[in-house]
């Protein structure tokens, strides 16, 4: 199957506040391996940093980023894996095969009536079948392989990290040579070669057809550099 980068414009961001952050702890509650357990409707605000733009109403689009502007007293990122998105990106990913993810509610002041959440999800690491993947230690400086773990060298990513953690210094990068998913997902919110997120070839269909505003979209392959996405059920024709 085909993959997309989904990337979107970064002229209008979001942002919250500083007494948000404090008020809802969002530092302690929103990080990168666990979910929200008891979320709260965040109230946010459509901004930019750009000085032509200011003085104009926000473009709506239907995803935006985290903007950084501690000048007005707003906050910083929290630290989990986030996008906010509108709910009609979120109906549509929600028809999808996704991993675990959460959305949480925004209250977004200045968005004339849409709504809005918080997409949180893990990185592609939750995602991987270490059992089927090859991994490679690859030397920082000579880009050589100094090892090479073939299929079955990992039961799980506990396996994986353990290996990590038992490295004696960072030289050698573990670089996954093939990167089989545990399942048939139709998004991702990043993978070893692409920090973008990364949507099947449906899934893209399904947000032009709804004609989704500030999305752009670019293939996945491996002339770029990206590693191929191997789903199970293709993963006995490789």
């Amino acid at each position: 199957m085909k993959f997309y980068d989904m990337t979107y414009g970064l002229s209008w961001g979001v942002m919250h506040t500083l007494r948000t952050n404090f008020d809802l702890n969002l530092d302690e509650e929103i990080v990168i391996n666990k979910f929200w357990e008891n979320p709260k409707i965040v109230p946010m605000e459509i901004v930019t940093n750009h000085p032509d733009l200011q003085n104009k109403e926000p473009v709506i689009q239907d995803i935006y980023n985290w903007k950084k502007d501690h000048t007005k007293h707003w906050s910083h990122h929290p630290k989990g894996i986030l996008e906010v998105i509108s709910s009609r990106l979120k109906e549509i990913l929600e028809q999808f095969h996704l991993p675990e993810i959460r959305f949480y509610e925004v209250d977004m002041k200045n968005a004339g009536g849409v709504k809005y959440y918080m997409l949180h999800m893990h990185g592609y690491l939750d995602l991987v079948d270490y059992n089927k993947s090859i991994i490679a230690l690859v030397d920082r400086d000579s880009k050589e392989v100094v090892k090479r773990f073939e299929a079955g060298s990992f039961k799980s990513i506990e396996d994986y990290l353990a290996m990590r953690r038992s490295l004696p210094n960072r030289q050698a990068k573990p670089t996954f040579e093939t990167f089989v998913l545990l399942e048939d997902y139709d998004f991702l919110e990043n993978t070893p070669t692409s920090s973008a997120m990364v949507v099947s070839q449906p899934l893209k269909d399904a947000i032009e057809k709804a004609g989704l505003k500030g999305i752009k979209f670019s293939e996945y392959t491996e002339e770029k550099g990206d590693i191929p996405i191997i789903l199970p059920n293709e993963y006995n024709n490789v």
